[in-house]
């Protein structure tokens, strides 16, 4: 079009530098991307932005430390109480992920979650532990997990039922989930979520940076992950998968001006700086979606706009323009349309931005409203104009982006003519400022104006003469709508309380009480008591079970029972659940857990430890001690006792006259009034050693240690 227009132009007279221009320009369009998202309802709820029910087959994911929600990729297999899946986060590769969330439980591993060889990732959480694994794919993988495939897939590719190996995904980052069932009381605890919702935090889509002469345009292994918004539009414009512009379609050197805008600092309150213009997020494209209408936010987070022109796309940053060219007359005997202002229930008092809040779990968060000038807003809803701004988790900009809407929402003139080439003669095109001084009869219509449209010119060979002319629809601007004050513009940032994970579950048991005696006198065996309290806040359990193991920290602990109970009404009600473990060996240390069960599932676990009781038997200690030196080693010998509840005699030995120090050397079973003898070798030369005896009795029962009795060996 542009061609066939200077074409004519040539021939009707117009100089080629002239025509060119002026067909270059003849239909263009200013697209006001941040009053178009003013008209957008922002969602109300954090579950809408952060974990949608449905997203489209298509998403790019730009920038740092930013979320991503996964949507299910088809084919999920459910086998033995066991879901398989395959969760897509970007439709692109991406540079990392820091952080899984999983029903909006941020977790962390133990594991190689990029290992697709191994058994993956386990969360450290403790209702997900052995109930979850995961496998992440940075785009580079290629096929589903081992396990997964040895589990749940077919080699051959012919069952529909099971994952093939071309399951791969590759050019996309993907999670695959192994998320097994467990019992079914604590199910609906495990899994609120069928499918679990996912997500995850990372670094994502790497962009081409024209102005780093190391990445190639075309070789996406040379581009970096950025949050610069303007090189998010670029990208999105050059791969999205509905309508891709090409390099010569797109105005490159408008794009790099507006990439280094966007890099520019943003003074903040606390004399801290930041990127003028950042972008975080996912941006979906869903069939029939229309380009421009999907990259809307992207270019709001911008603060800018695009040009569409018969040149192709420009980008056109958030400041101030110098005017192009002075206005100071339209066509003699055309009307000029002039809007002085909006009419007044058009015009909101007060513009009020909605962003996601990363430290709010990006919960969406809504700023105070900025005021529009000349209007005054008392608080309230009334006329306050929502500013969506989902790509925007950043407060600062979020509360420029507010300031510039308003202060766009203020501009009210409008002015629509035809113009002759002279105006354009310049290369003027929307996106441009203009100055308009029609004289002192028209002052209020002058003033600074940015060029909104500009319509296919008319061809004429009219009786005055104009072979050409163009209708042009300006919009008051002013320098003024981008400045940034810390002092005034800058709001506190106020984080919620309420975004913390709300812990529904069961609370554990107060205290664990484990008391030990004898059931049958002092030769008895011994018995373990457990006595559980219930929380303050325990209104729902209705029992207990518990486990126990020998020695604390053995491997396998074994069942011990269960408790029924009512649930608790009275919050003064301390009743302990009650229960008793036997078939113990005396003087032996047990661990015992317990922990309190409702019909919504179980809480965690409490533990004790005790020793179990010894009979307390008066036992006679050994007698006539006696040690005796030799080459390298000693003797000691003593006499059992003449007792019936003797069993068997110790020996100790210690490197001094203490028997708190000394150490077991042997037991020995032996009758009653028997000599008995131990001999310690292995000694150095002219050692003396120090050396004691007691009595063991039934059930464990020891007496008393004898006094010591020493010997030396032989120098």
């Amino acid at each position: 079009m542009a061609e066939a227009i200077a074409g004519k132009l040539i021939a009707l007279g117009v100089g080629e530098t002239v025509a060119a221009t002026i067909g270059s320009i003849a239909s263009s369009i200013l697209l006001s991307t941040l009053a178009a998202q003013l008209q957008r309802q922002s969602s109300n709820t954090d579950r809408e932005l952060a974990y949608p029910t449905s997203l489209p087959a298509k998403r790019f994911v730009y920038g740092t430390d930013q979320i991503a929600t996964g949507s299910p990729a088809p084919a999920w297999v459910v086998q033995d109480g066991v879901l398989y899946c395959c969760h897509i986060l970007n439709s692109r590769p991406s540079d990392a992920v820091s952080q899984v969330i999983l029903d909006k439980r941020y977790l962390d591993f133990i594991g190689d979650i990029y290992d697709f060889t191994g058994a993956g990732a386990d969360p450290v959480h403790d209702k997900l532990s052995g109930y979850a694994n995961f496998w992440l794919g940075l785009g580079d993988q290629s096929g589903p997990p081992d396990q997964i495939m040895t589990e749940v897939g077919d080699a051959t590719a012919t069952d529909q039922e099971k994952f093939w190996p071309t399951d791969r995904w590759s050019g996309c980052t993907v999670l695959w989930g192994r998320y097994k069932k467990g019992r079914s009381r604590t199910m609906a605890e495990r899994w609120p979520s069928a499918p679990p919702e996912v997500g995850a935090i990372g670094n994502w889509t790497k962009v081409w940076d024209p102005r780093d002469g190391a990445q190639d345009a075309y070789d996406q292994t040379t581009w970096t992950v950025k949050n610069n918004a303007w090189l998010a539009v670029l990208d999105a414009l050059r791969n999205n998968p509905l309508a891709r512009w090409s390099l010569n379609q797109i105005d490159l050197d408008s794009f790099i001006a507006a990439a280094n805008d966007a890099d520019a600092t943003r003074l903040r309150l606390d004399t801290s700086t930041e990127p003028r213009w950042r972008i975080g997020g996912t941006v979906g494209f869903g069939g029939g979606s229309v380009l421009l209408d999907v990259i809307a936010p992207m270019v709001a987070a911008t603060g800018g706009d695009l040009l569409i022109s018969g040149d192709g796309i420009t980008a056109i940053p958030a400041q101030a323009q110098t005017p192009v060219t002075t206005v100071t007359n339209w066509l003699k005997g055309r009307a000029m349309t002039f809007r002085a202002r909006q009419k007044g229930r058009d015009v909101p008092k007060a513009v009020q931005a909605t962003w996601p809040q990363p430290e709010a779990k990006w919960e969406l968060q809504t700023l105070t409203p900025a005021v529009v000038p000349g209007q005054t807003w008392l608080g309230g809803e009334d006329r306050v104009e929502p500013l969506d701004l989902g790509l925007v988790p950043f407060a600062g900009q979020a509360m420029h982006l507010q300031q510039i809407a308003a202060r766009k929402k203020s501009m009210g003139r409008e002015l629509s003519f035809l113009a002759g080439p002279e105006i354009f003669a310049n290369g003027a095109q929307a996106g441009d400022w203009l100055s308009v001084d029609l004289g002192a009869d028209f002052a209020s219509r002058n003033g600074t104006y940015e060029i909104q449209q500009s319509a296919p010119g008319e061809w004429l060979e009219a009786e005055d003469g104009v072979a050409f002319q163009q209708g042009v629809t300006l919009r008051e601007t002013a320098s003024s709508i981008f400045d940034w004050d810390p002092a005034t513009d800058e709001q506190e940032v106020y984080v919620p309380n309420s975004v913390a994970e709300i812990d529904l579950s069961l609370a554990a048991p107060a205290s664990l009480t484990l008391t030990t005696d004898l059931t049958y006198g002092v030769t008895g065996e011994p018995v373990i008591d457990l006595a559980i309290t219930r929380a303050a806040n325990d209104y729902t359990s209705d029992g207990a079970t518990w486990e126990w193991r020998p020695q604390p920290g053995a491997p396998d602990w074994r069942a011990g029972g269960t408790i029924d109970a009512l649930p608790r009404l009275d919050p003064g009600d301390n009743q302990a659940l009650r229960a008793r473990l036997t078939g113990l060996a005396p003087g032996e240390t047990y661990e015992v857990r317990a922990r309190l069960t409702a019909p919504s599932g179980e809480s965690a676990w409490i533990t004790a430890s005790i020793v179990a009781a010894s009979p307390s038997l008066d036992l006679d200690p050994p007698e006539n001690g006696l040690a005796t030196g030799g080459a390298a080693q000693i003797t000691v010998q003593f006499t059992t006792p003449n007792a019936a509840d003797f069993r068997a005699i110790e020996f100790w030995g210690s490197d001094t006259d203490d028997a708190l120090a000394a150490t077991l050397l042997a037991t020995t079973y032996s009758g009653q009034n028997q000599d008995r003898a131990h001999t310690e070798t292995g000694l150095g030369a002219g050692v003396t050693r120090y050396y004691f005896a007691r009595s063991l009795g039934p059930n464990g029962a020891v007496s008393a240690f004898t006094a010591s009795v020493s010997a030396t060996t032989d120098p």
